[in-house]
């Protein structure tokens, strides 16, 4: 058995994958087809029973809603009534029922309740004293009204104090046309400071709105509804011959709520749901025939329907195969063809739409991976270019010979210790410029080189320019790409302070913000105008002469370092001064 299962899975693996879909679909269309005939004959039964019974108390349970509503709607009326100052006062008035304006208010109130729904056919206000307050929509209905205070139903109505109950064709309360049947809301009147019984409301319902509360539902599958009260007395009944047939039904399910029960003998499926208020129950009676020739006629036309999506699912599992083995072979080759660097579009006709986002992927891809290569090499030459500059400005030779120039001017005036300094000053200027080839230094240092370039230029000038330093303690420990402040220095004093003739200042100050490190250099000389700012940040480098080279190359040696574009930011005003802030992320890009 281990052997066949290690020979069909090397067959497996050997096939394509078309012959695999093909294979795979066919296996699981044939299962289906296999489990879905036992499935059907196995539990046919059980599941028409079922269906049965659901649809059954599907049916009850709308009908008994719609009752439900309806005889809610009747009780909320008969509150309204009670709730009535007219009602109230003529019924708690020995002389209510004579007071000819009391008797006119509340009949127009009655007048008003009974225009204003279709569910009510009669309604009856009684005080202590049998007096009555009454109208109905059919004439001669009522034959005789009992308002005599031991009547059953008032007895009835005094044990629930206050509460209304449901009573088929009012009890005890009307003697009526043999003809009509109807349901009749019962409940005592309480005087509302008191809570005494002051009388009674009687709202009769007829029989015809329980019929339009279930004669559209009853229509599926020939459904007979009976109604019956909490004495099991039918209060209506949509066929006579299921009358006799529901005793014994629902004696067997008297303790629940709802109950449903197979006859084999007349293949009828009795069921029942209670109308919990009330204690009311609607029965049902649906022929088990009718649904199981529904369910046969369906069940033959989904398994003509199954048959057919499964040819049309192996027709269309080996066209897609063979549609789907194409483009993708293409692009495999395509892709070998990378390890040896060979960077190529790839071009095939489909209309499956996945394969041409695909296939313009792919193609975008490779299209992008050249343009980042070459991307790539015109940036390193920038930024080794942009480098080279800086160090080049740094060490330019009128530099040194003007430095050396005044210390040997400063030597021969006996002024050693001003010597000293400069020479100490150079010195470490170059070493940490140089920094051993490193790229990266601390902000500690890159401030050392600031400071030894303004100590030599202090020395050559002296009252050119003062100096004040304003250094958060957490910023002098953090990395940063060496030489990008002295550039900066240099524009602020030689094309900002000197030009103006008079003694400037140099601000410099780091500071953490928002995550970022922030180095700014502020000077009051004369200023940049918008037009040179806008060509020293944006133009290319052949744009920008000399003296402006060294802050575009910083400028961009930090924005590849960085990954970022708006990293330097310059405000400059005629007259006033010039401000950089040079805002650089806490860690470097890519740590």
């Amino acid at each position: 058995m281990l052997n066949l299962i290690k020979v069909i899975n090397n067959k497996i693996r050997k096939m394509g994958i078309s012959t695999r879909i093909t294979i795979f679909y066919s296996i699981l269309l044939l299962t289906t087809l296999l489990f879905s005939g036992i499935f059907y004959q196995k539990i046919y039964s059980e599941i028409m029973l079922k269906k049965v019974s659901s649809v059954s108390m599907q049916t009850l349970h709308s009908v008994s809603s719609n009752i439900g509503s309806l005889l809610k709607t009747v009780n909320n009326y008969s509150k309204m009534i009670l709730g009535n100052p007219s009602v109230q006062t003529a019924l708690k008035s020995a002389q209510g029922y004579e007071d000819v304006d009391n008797q006119r208010q509340i009949y127009e109130y009655m007048e008003t309740v009974m225009s204003s729904t279709s569910e009510i056919v009669s309604l009856y206000i009684v005080d202590n004293n049998g007096n009555r307050f009454f109208r109905d929509k059919l004439p001669n209905f009522y034959q005789y009204f009992n308002a005599e205070r031991d009547s059953e139903w008032w007895a009835k109505a005094l044990r629930l104090r206050g509460s209304s109950y449901v009573i088929l064709n009012g009890g005890d309360a009307f003697s009526r046309d043999a003809n009509e049947t109807f349901i009749s809301n019962i409940r005592i009147v309480n005087d509302l400071e008191s809570q005494k019984p002051i009388g009674a409301a009687i709202i009769n319902i007829s029989e015809d709105m329980f019929v339009k509360a279930y004669s559209e539902i009853a229509k599926n599958y020939e459904t007979e509804i009976i109604i019956v009260d909490e004495n099991n007395h039918i209060v209506i009944s949509s066929n006579p011959l299921f009358n006799n047939k529901i005793t014994d039904f629902i004696k067997n399910g008297e303790d629940q709520n709802s109950f449903s029960e197979l006859n084999k003998e007349d293949n009828v499926l009795y069921s029942y749901i209670k109308i919990e208020e009330y204690n009311w129950k609607v029965l049902s009676m649906i022929p088990y025939v009718e649904v199981k020739r529904e369910s046969q006629i369906f069940m033959l036309v989904t398994f003509i329907i199954i048959l057919v999506i499964a040819l049309l699912i192996l027709t269309g599992s080996i066209i897609i195969a063979g549609m789907i083995t194409k483009p993708i072979n293409i692009l495999v080759k395509s892709m070998k063809n990378i390890k040896s660097g060979v960077l190529e579009e790839v071009h095939f006709e489909t209309s499956i739409h996945e394969f041409i986002r695909l296939r313009d992927g792919y193609n975008l891809m490779t299209e992008e991976i050249q343009s980042l290569v070459i991307k790539a090499i015109k940036e390193e030459k920038i930024k080794r270019k942009a480098e080279m500059n800086i160090l080049q400005a740094q060490i330019k030779p009128h530099f040194l010979y003007n430095t050396f120039d005044s210390i040997s001017s400063l030597a021969l005036m006996g002024r050693n210790e001003d010597v000293y300094k400069m020479m100490s000053a150079l010195g470490s200027f170059y070493r940490i410029s140089l920094s051993k080839g490193k790229e990266i230094i601390t902000i500690k240092e890159e401030l050392e080189t600031v400071k030894n370039y303004l100590e030599i230029l202090k020395v050559r000038y002296e009252n050119l320019f003062t100096v004040s330093y304003s250094l958060d303690s957490k910023t002098t420990e953090k990395t940063i790409v060496k030489l990008v402040m002295q550039p900066f220095i240099e524009n602020a004093l030689y094309h900002g302070i000197k030009p103006k003739d008079e003694p400037g200042h140099i601000e410099v100050k780091t500071y953490m913000e928002n995550e970022r490190i922030i180095l700014m250099i502020k000077d009051d000389g004369v200023g940049i105008g918008q037009e040179q700012l806008n060509s020293i940040l944006n133009d290319s480098p052949e744009s920008n002469n000399s003296s402006s080279f060294g802050i575009w190359g910083t400028v961009q040696r930090l924005k590849l370092y960085y990954s970022e574009d708006n990293i330097v930011s310059i405000r400059s005003k005629k007259g006033i001064g010039t401000t950089v802030i040079i805002s650089i992320p806490d860690k470097m890009a890519g740590e």
